[in-house]
């Protein structure tokens, strides 16, 4: 049960659940968090869910930070793009995918529930600058560009990175050093007012030549704004994301040459995966029906380089239907149990 002060939250949060859950989610699913009821405790609205169980950091805690099996990390990734897929129908941007957000629903099966619909905006009303956490947070939200859908994209490309590797793969201290850590390659923004707290244009030669930004030195930054940035914070030794990933090598003891064929495939699958949905310019970015469609999420092989097809927004039957009040839904409820942690550490990939 969640309690919020009735005049700060004006019910945004209880409003978008339940649209989710009886327009677009009716049958439970597609990992949208379920509102059982509400109602008002001394000028709080409470909100009532189902019981959950541990949230995908509080498991990979339990794995003592080292990651989790490449097939759990399929699954919950499918189940986070399965939500966003929701999401979008609906235009709405959740605004804070993270892994304490997604939550499983026991310990006995990978199935999760994603949650803190409260923060989330419709796509036509982006008019909040302060969203996301940092680590998660896309670059076009951190230099104050304008933001879309693609930012949740974004942060499932982050959550799905830790999952793996037991550690977030951007741990920024402030909006300079976050971006810092994003900057192994120059960002494809267009000029703006905003981006120049960050970035400065690098010489060319020739005046005909596009202007490019770079991102600006950690002491010129820390003169212009007067403040202190410290060096970013690494937790990997190389620098580029399939050197990162390659490091966590799985073990090839035991394992047939078959079995190692077939571990290195998914490795690079999975690189490739997370190389689409870390896109710097998040017009190139792929939406989250075109990353389902990728071999590391459908299990088809991966032949390659991946590029998605282009899938036309169809109306959905909850757009051509009346606008009407939604109601609670019925009260259900599930208990914690404890085996999907025995599971979680399985061989690396490569």
């Amino acid at each position: 049960m969640e309690c919020l002060d009735v005049a700060a939250t004006k019910w945004w949060g209880r409003h978008c659940t339940c649209v989710l859950n009886e327009r677009y989610d009716m049958d439970d699913q597609h990992h949208i968090l379920r509102l059982q009821d509400t109602f008002i405790y001394r000028r709080h609205l409470c909100l009532v869910f189902g019981l959950l169980s541990v949230n995908l950091y509080e498991l990979i805690k339990q794995n003592q930070f080292r990651g989790l099996s490449v097939s759990l990390v399929r699954i919950f990734s499918a189940q986070l793009l399965d939500a966003i897929c929701v999401l979008n129908e609906a235009r709405i941007i959740h605004c804070d995918l993270k892994t304490e957000n997604a939550l499983l629903k026991n310990l006995e099966t990978p199935t999760i529930k994603v949650i803190d619909i409260g923060s989330a905006c419709h796509e036509q009303q982006t008019v909040y600058t302060y969203i996301q956490s940092r680590f998660y947070r896309s670059p076009e939200v951190l230099v104050g560009l304008p933001y879309s859908s693609s930012i949740d994209i974004w942060s499932v490309g982050c959550i799905a990175a830790e999952l793996f590797l037991g550690l977030p793969l951007f741990p920024g201290s402030s909006k300079y050093n976050q971006l810092s850590c994003h900057h192994h390659t120059c960002f494809k923004f267009e000029i703006e007012k905003t981006s120049h707290e960050f970035f400065e244009v690098s010489h060319s030669f020739g005046s005909s030549a596009p202007k490019k930004l770079r991102l600006k030195s950690m002491e010129t930054y820390s003169k212009e704004h007067g403040v202190i940035e410290q060096p970013s914070k690494r937790h990997y030794q190389e620098t580029t994301l399939p050197d990162i990933v390659n490091s966590y090598a799985f073990s090839k003891k035991g394992m047939s040459q078959k079995e190692i064929e077939k571990e290195t495939a998914n490795g690079r699958s999975f690189i490739n995966f997370l190389q689409g949905l870390l896109i710097l310019n998040p017009i190139e970015g792929w939406s989250p029906h075109q990353a389902k469609l990728h071999p590391f999420i459908n299990g088809e092989p991966f032949t390659g380089n991946f590029v998605p097809p282009m899938i036309p927004k169809k109306p959905t039957t909850a757009e051509n239907s009346a606008r009407l009040e939604p109601t609670l839904p019925g009260r259900t409820s599930k208990s914690r149990s404890s085996s999907l942690t025995s599971s979680i550490s399985v061989p690396r990939i490569s």
